[in-house]
């Protein structure tokens, strides 16, 4: 975020960046919240816990329930001592923006999916108690954006603007991976109890730049630039109860704000408009403004949850229902405000902050399995993933505002002392998302660029899966 501190500053660059993000950002953002960054049920775990959404809280069926329901984690009869899956997904984006939708584009991607592994230590003199690892993704992304534009005469929104070149990059990468030491034990026949300690390594880093070049009355050259990158360690724990009555099984979970450990990071910006006439004096006002960040401290905030689930069985059928609940956490400061002296103007400052703000959202999942012979059982479910990302926000490090709905489907067989699974995965967002761009102030004096405009985003996500135990 940059905070403009001078009025005068702030009016020669709010009209100057309108001049060049019309051309160049407004296509591009779009494109540029592509991320699932703010989103907690994207990614499932375990093999008949994909095949299940996560709907299995109330009750364990494999190794995933380290981090679905710790405690159910002793109620398993025989766990496998290992469990691994492999994921693909084929991700498509459609975006929208502009004033009436002048701007459009569509991007899609094919990669494997954020991965699970866990294990069971056998540890015979543990009698009643199970000790499990688990390491997996919990969120991610990678992408790179670009654009080129190429306007003449009218062409543009701005009436009178002439021949116009301008080139735009986005460069983002997240990965934040969970791995954790679970301790579960069996309090009676039908009880039993658990936690993990979790070690969560978060790594993002996001770049967006952009120059332009307008030929007109006189030449216009714009630069915009900024990045930031860091990394952060941070630790946090998950206990869980699970009960047993009957047919029924009930779940309760409760995961801990994580508490920082330590971190570092990195952030730079860079503004340079040249030959813009912004006060109408016939000579350019002209605005540099650089700065960087090296080797600072880092911080990341996640929110308390709670996790409610039951299972029951019917004989051959099972239904699962699960909810999750997570907190809200209050803006803070990923990496320290940096205030510095524009060099155009020495008595005016910037300030730039890299900061993160994430709204409350409660998650369900409803899902269902069907025994068919010894060794072959089919499944299906449906799971919520609403964002977290708060819209209005001035200040956020989350790009993916959208809710997306997800349905799955699969089976799993057995053979010899093997246990595989297949399944597929549907997910969408519901309704085209609408974003207003935050570019300029509202004003009354700015231009007319055409900047009002919304932004629609549309989310299709196949997931194909591939599971084995042993």
């Amino acid at each position: 975020m940059l905070v403009r501190r001078s009025p005068q500053r702030a009016e020669v660059s709010r009209k100057a960046t309108a001049a060049v993000i019309l051309a160049l950002a407004v296509p591009l953002l779009p494109r540029a919240s592509y991320a699932q960054d703010a989103h907690y049920w994207t990614n499932q775990y375990g093999t008949k816990g994909v095949l299940l959404g996560g709907a299995v809280v109330g009750k364990p069926v494999d190794l995933a329930a380290t981090y679905y329901n710790p405690g159910s984690l002793a109620l398993i009869p025989d766990p496998d001592v290992f469990l691994g899956a492999k994921m693909f997904e084929w991700t498509q984006y459609s975006g929208e923006g502009g004033r009436d939708g002048v701007f459009t584009g569509s991007k899609s991607s094919i990669r494997p999916a954020p991965s699970f592994f866990a294990g069971l230590f056998k540890f015979s003199f543990l009698r009643g108690h199970r000790i499990a690892y688990s390491i997996f993704t919990r969120q991610s992304y990678d992408l790179r954006v670009g654009q080129q534009i190429t306007l003449t005469g009218d062409s543009l929104l701005a009436p009178g603007i002439a021949d116009f070149v301008g080139e735009a990059g986005f460069d983002a990468k997240l990965t934040e991976t969970w791995s954790g030491l679970t301790w579960s034990h069996r309090l009676a026949r039908n009880a039993s109890v658990g936690v993990t300690t979790y070690v969560a390594i978060r790594s993002q880093r996001q770049s967006i730049g952009g120059t332009s070049t307008k030929l007109g009355d006189s030449t216009q050259v714009a630069i915009v630039s900024k990045a930031y990158d860091y990394n952060n360690w941070r630790l946090l724990w998950k206990a869980g109860l699970a009960y047993e009555i009957g047919k029924v099984t009930l779940g309760l979970t409760v995961t801990t704000p994580s508490v920082n450990l330590f971190g570092s990071g990195s952030s730079s910006i860079n503004i340079g408009f040249f030959g813009f006439d912004v006060d109408g004096d016939g000579s350019s006002d002209d605005v540099l403004a650089a700065a960087d960040q090296d080797d600072v401290s880092s911080l990341y905030k996640s929110p308390l949850s709670i996790g409610l689930g039951a299972a029951a069985d019917f004989g051959a059928r099972s239904v699962y229902v699960s909810a999750e609940w997570f907190n809200s956490v209050g803006r803070f400061d990923v990496l320290p405000p940096q205030t510095f002296a524009v060099q155009t103007s020495p008595d005016d400052t910037l300030t730039v902050r890299v900061s993160q703000e994430l709204d409350a959202v409660t998650n369900f999942a409803v899902g269902y399995e069907e025994v068919l012979s010894e060794k072959v059982s089919v499944y299906g479910s449906f799971t919520t993933d609403f964002t977290a990302a708060v819209r209005d926000g001035s200040s956020n490090l989350s790009l993916s505002t959208w809710n997306i709905f997800y349905f799955t489907g699969g089976a799993a067989f057995q053979i010899g002392r093997a246990a595989f699974t297949l399944g597929i995965g549907y997910g969408f967002s519901a309704d085209a998302d609408q974003l207003r761009l935050p570019i300029v102030d509202a004003a009354s004096d700015r231009p007319d660029l055409g900047l009002d405009g919304e932004n629609s985003i549309t989310y299709r996500r196949w997931t194909f899966l591939f599971g084995f135990e042993f």
